[in-house]
């Protein structure tokens, strides 16, 4: 007979999908006398026991003057042999000193019972599996299978914060979880969470404010979670929807919020007659073709009385045609068209849904004589006709009109905007004297003279100073795919007046230099005018945000920093070339131009070559330098008279089988030529010249340098000594005060962190910047605005600054690197802090140890439990993860504070 709920019974949670990840015992892994023994953790047992034969094996001393009968291990009172004092240790470095019993266990090294479980603070967790200690440590229990593939689903704010007035709530959507995934939710100190269903499946999450201040709810916080099938969050304070604790929850957002009280009005409001509704139009719609027939082609409609003047021109009929789309006549109100349902093709362009200016048409008067349509009302004098042309005419696509918002950040727009510097029509002619050769202060060897000379018979390549447009490139060309997406055509921006000149002056350049062209398209994007320093100049850039979003991503490799800058043990001399106008050489498609015309005050303008900005533009240019220096394609047979060719979709495979030019990738248009001997950076450079002339790329003469002891590349200053940090504000970073917002903290982490390999544990520092959130800068700078910058260095925000103080120094006395040179042994130093690991990779030079890069991360919360030993292993793991490609199949030496190699080998 199955047992009915009694009134306010609800079944309680039960686990029924894992049956085989079960445990049967609460034990897990610890030491006793530093020796690995297996604990059993038994909350039926009053005092804790160790084996005999193990207690001898790790040394105990045993009292065997003390005894102690058991009751409970078998079916006879059970006594001790003797009473000793142990030493645990658990999670690697907690260790508890106490005196236990000492007896034979069958199939049991120790039991530790609640003599040791209450002081130490023990909690079982039996449903994670897992043994709780104070401070938040987890040790899982021995013998429990983890679940593999289980999926935890976070539900955060995402986007933005949440502010949540006093006894109001603010909503969250969440996601939908799988067929087995159950939903947790959690709440705060001052609010508490409701599910909600909208349309569909659609849920919300609505948090209240049950608190007597407005809060915040940064987009980090966790409001619940989705758990794959009966597991249960580690994270305390989560119940399932439905629970005893959640109905609790939704008491308390009932009694802080106040529904409105809606009074119904004394008089009834709109008629009391039902009236039909009609399906609002979501699209334009073709007449059916038995409607055209039995429309008649035209009518007449009722004119007004012409006066003297007008009746001398009554022989004058004018007639107009107009194209209809709907079945019926528009209203005339206040000189104003009101469309119906469906609208005519003169309003495409207005965006209004057939509302038109028609205060230009001749009006009528008004008569209470109904025309039917097909039978023309005869009229004195008429004054006008208008016919209506029942034929159907195709519709053009509709272009979307973006209108935007009075905010613009420029955080928002700096990765999508296309910078135009100020052009002119040539360039400076160039000398042979102009090409930059080794140290400008020492006159050139015969060997420099050489391959200055080599340099000066390809000078059609050489740009000198000034903006002038480079010839187009073969071989490449952008295109810009958007899918079916409609155009967007965005709104003119407004200028300044006292910039208008300015603007109107750039654009006279870029006209000249014949990069843009005046141009009418239903794409439009805005520019943005941008004031320099002084106040008085301006730069001018586009905004693609728009285009971008819709544009289809071109997949393509680009290269990493750390692999450019590796391999140059054996280099003796550098060049550093910079490629002319970058991304200008690449010539548009029609559809491109079209695509990614720009809007100003004074007309719309298109590209005539790829501008910067566009989604795909640095894919495309590394692709046609990658191709010219490692010659994997090559143009086909093809007429002179061809257009431009792209020879990445008609292109050949090249025959020639040399290798390539440089044997390393460029940065975009960076390009870096090492060499170990003259002779072999002039072959280089002599190959390289060849290629460039093949696919019609310019060199800019003015920064590129040729045949250098030291080079400046990517930021880094290259020799043969070693790598240097190079920023280029270095002494504005230094001097940067403590940010004041969280996009200029990111700024500034992003900056140190492309020089974080020179930084000795610079996760360590940058770790307590990372986690400040908009919410603690917004506390400090209310805190200054009412207390003064008295306040600026207290509590938390001390450990900040001084972070951001360490980091600054450090990058200002950055070391130099040294290149890996693999005739020498490699050796890894290693370290590890309560929640920091870090490593440094180093090689011996005249007995001195050499960094060669650094490395560090902050610890997981759950590798924070794990020991000092474990730590370094992870520190180990982390470099050789870093520099894989450099140290794999080679023999390293690890320098470490504790024995973690000696540690790993015994414990295989």
């Amino acid at each position: 007979m199955e047992i009915e709920l009694a009134y306010g019974e609800s079944r309680g949670y039960w686990k029924h999908y894992s049956p085989g990840k079960w445990f049967k015992q609460a034990k897990a892994v610890g030491k006793i006398n530093n020796v690995k023994a297996t604990l059993l953790f038994d909350s039926g047992a009053e005092v804790s026991i160790i084996d005999t034969t193990f207690a001898r094996e790790v040394g105990c001393n045993i009292d065997e003057s003390q005894r102690q009968e058991c009751i409970g291990i078998g079916e006879t009172p059970y006594m001790t042999v003797g009473r000793t004092k142990i030493k645990v240790t658990l999670v690697g470095s907690l260790v508890y000193y106490f005196n236990v019993w000492v007896g034979d266990l069958a199939g049991q090294e120790a039991i530790l019972g609640m003599d040791f479980m209450v002081p130490a603070g023990v909690r079982l967790d039996l449903a994670d599996g897992a043994l709780c200690l104070p401070e938040e440590i987890r040790i899982h229990l021995a013998g429990r299978r983890p679940a593999y593939g289980s999926k935890i689903q976070h539900i955060t704010a995402k986007d933005q914060h949440v502010v949540i007035p006093v006894g109001e709530s603010r909503e969250v959507k969440i996601g939908i979880g799988g067929a087995k995934m159950k939903l947790w939710v959690a709440r705060g100190l001052d609010w508490v969470p409701t599910v909600i269903s909208g349309w569909g499946k659609t849920k919300y999450l609505q948090m209240t404010n049950i608190g007597d201040r407005e809060i915040i709810l940064p987009t980090h916080t966790i409001l619940g979670m989705w758990v794959e099938g009966d597991m249960v969050p580690r994270t305390q304070g989560l119940v399932t929807v439905g629970s005893g604790k959640y109905k609790e929850w939704q008491t308390l957002a009932y009694e802080a919020t106040t529904d409105r009280v809606n009074e119904l009005p004394e008089e009834p409001i709109g008629p009391l007659v039902d009236r039909p509704t009609y399906a609002a139009p979501k699209r334009i719609l073709k007449r059916p073709s038995d409607a055209l027939q039995n429309l008649s082609p035209a009518i007449s409609t009722v004119t007004s009385q012409a006066n003297d003047d007008d009746s001398q021109k009554a022989d004058a009929v004018v007639a107009r045609e107009v194209t209809v789309r709907g079945a019926e006549l528009s209203r005339m109100e206040n000189g104003h068209e009101i469309g119906t349902q469906h609208a005519t093709k003169g309003d495409r362009d207005t965006g209004q849904e057939g509302l038109r200016d028609r205060s230009s048409l001749p009006k009528a008067e008004p008569t209470d004589r109904l025309l039917k349509l097909g039978q023309p009302e005869e009229t004195k004098e008429p004054k006008g006709e208008i016919i209506l042309n029942t034929e159907d005419v195709e519709i053009a696509e509709i272009p979307v009109y973006h209108h935007e918002s009075g905010d613009l950040f420029a955080e928002d727009i700096e990765q999508h905007m296309a910078v135009l510097p100020e052009m002119s029509a040539t360039t400076e002619e160039v000398t042979i004297e102009d090409i930059q050769i080794g140290d400008p202060d020492v006159p050139l060897t015969t060997d420099q003279q050489r391959l200055r000379s080599l340099i000066w018979k390809s000078r059609h390549l050489l740009m000198g100073k000034g903006n002038a447009l480079p010839p187009a490139a073969r071989g490449a060309i952008c295109d810009i795919d958007v899918g079916g997406a409609a155009p967007i055509a965005q709104k003119v921006r407004p200028v300044a007046p006292k910039y208008r000149e300015k603007l109107s002056d750039l654009i006279k350049g870029l006209l000249a230099a014949k990069i843009v062209q005046p141009f009418t398209s239903p794409w439009a994007s805005p520019i943005v005018v941008i004031i320099k320093k002084n106040g008085v100049d301006i730069r001018l850039c586009i905004d693609y945000r728009r285009v971008n979003q819709l544009t289809r991503l071109m997949v393509y490799p680009m290269p990493l920093i750390s692999d450019l800058l590796e391999d140059l043990d054996k280099a003796l001399w550098y060049c550093s070339l910079d490629m002319a106008s970058g991304f200008w050489v690449v010539e548009m498609t029609e559809r491109a131009k079209l695509i990614s015309a720009f809007v100003t005050p004074f007309g719309l303008f298109e590209w005539l070559r790829m501008p910067f900005g566009l989604k795909n533009a640095p894919q495309i240019y590394q692709r046609l330098v990658d191709n010219a220096l490692y010659g994997y394609l090559k143009i086909g047979q093809r007429s002179a008279s061809d257009g431009p060719i792209d020879v990445f979709k008609d292109g050949e495979p090249e025959t020639d089988r040399r290798p390539s030019i440089l044997g390393r990738r460029s940065y975009i248009d960076d390009i870096l030529i090492p060499a170990a001997s003259w002779g072999s950076l002039y072959t280089k450079v002599e190959r390289l010249l060849e290629a460039c002339d093949k696919w019609n790329l310019s060199i800019s003469l003015t920064k590129s340098f040729w045949g250098c002891r030291k080079v400046d590349y990517l930021g880094h200053r290259v020799s043969m000594d070693g790598l240097e940090a190079q920023p280029k504000n270095l002494e504005s970073l230094v001097n940067i005060p403590f940010p004041s917002t969280l996009r200029a903290m990111q700024s500034f982490l992003g900056s140190l962190n492309y020089y974080r390999r020179f930084i000795e544990d610079f996760a360590v520092y940058a770790a307590v910047l990372y986690e400040l959130r908009e919410s603690d800068f917004f506390e400090i700078g209310r805190s200054q605005l009412a207390a003064g910058d008295e306040c600026s260095n207290e509590g938390r925000w001390t450990e900040a600054k001084v972070a951001f103080t360490m980091l600054k120094a450090k990058i200002a006395t950055a070391p130099m690197l040294k290149h890996f040179d693999p005739d020498r042994s490699p050796v890894i130093v290693v370290y590890a802090s309560k929640w920091a690991v870090s490593a440094a990779l180093i090689q011996e030079y005249d007995g001195v140890y050499h960094p060669v890069t650094f490395t560090s991360r902050t610890l997981k919360p759950n590798e924070l439990n794990y020991g000092m030993v474990e730590k370094e292993v992870l520190a180990l793991l982390r470099v050789l993860d870093v520099c894989y490609t450099t140290l794999a199949s080679r023999e390293i030496t690890v320098l470490t504070r504790h024995s973690t190699l000696a540690w790993l080998m015994q414990s295989r």
